[in-house]
């Protein structure tokens, strides 16, 4: 599956598509941005999905934002010499992400100098993304994932806890095969099963709700 595929997949098993999330524009003031994201912080990070599953495509970050779902990939290869360690360089790829889909932009791009993204955008995102990365409160952590004990947990980290909720609903709804669940989420039939134990409590509570 290519990685737009993933948010395809997404967008079309995901039931409740409502985007709470207040939609900005360029003529808004980017301090009304800041101060949105710093907070909101957890409310925002709650609705949209950060995944970071390896993939051979060559895109760094990719961005999702149609139909009210949203979707961001980080597929970091090379490390760049200005970040000290993935997870600065993750962070930094995040916020840059959220922003973009606070101004509903949707794009895949090798880097950050891709010229698929306007200059303007680029210019807009990379401001407002250097305001907030230096603030020691924004952080994500999401890479935290991958110590835990627990090693199904990579796989959330990997692939966002809304998506795999989104695909577990639906394989309890019978929408989806367990094989089609192993192929996608490159997972050994064993730790899917884990992984499936851990969601299905919380699928059965917003089934009673």
């Amino acid at each position: 599956m290519k990685i737009k595929d993933y948010f395809a997949l997404y967008e079309k098993l995901k039931e409740n598509k409502a985007n709470p999330l207040k939609q900005f524009c360029f003529l808004d003031k980017k301090i009304s941005l800041i101060k949105y994201l710093k907070h909101k912080k957890s409310f925002i990070i709650k609705n949209i999905n950060y995944s970071f599953f390896p993939s051979n495509e060559p895109y760094l970050l990719s961005v999702f934002c149609g139909g009210n779902v949203n979707f961001i990939h980080i597929n970091i290869k090379k490390l760049p010499p200005n970040f000290d360690s993935l997870q600065e360089y993750e962070n930094y790829l995040a916020i840059y992400g959220t922003f973009a889909v606070l101004i509903n932009q949707s794009f895949q791009i090798e880097d950050l100098n891709d010229s698929r993204l306007s200059l303007y955008i680029k210019d807009f995102l990379e401001d407002l993304t250097f305001k907030i990365y230096y603030d020691e409160s924004f952080r994500l952590n999401l890479q935290d994932y991958i110590n835990k004990e627990n090693s199904a947990l990579k796989y959330v980290y990997a692939y966002g806890y809304d998506y795999l909720l989104v695909l577990f609903e639906a394989y309890f709804k019978e929408k989806l095969e367990f094989n089609f669940l192993m192929q996608a989420l490159k997972i050994e039939k064993n730790e899917l099963i884990r992984l499936y134990r851990m969601y299905k409590s919380k699928i059965l509570i917003r089934r009673e709700q």
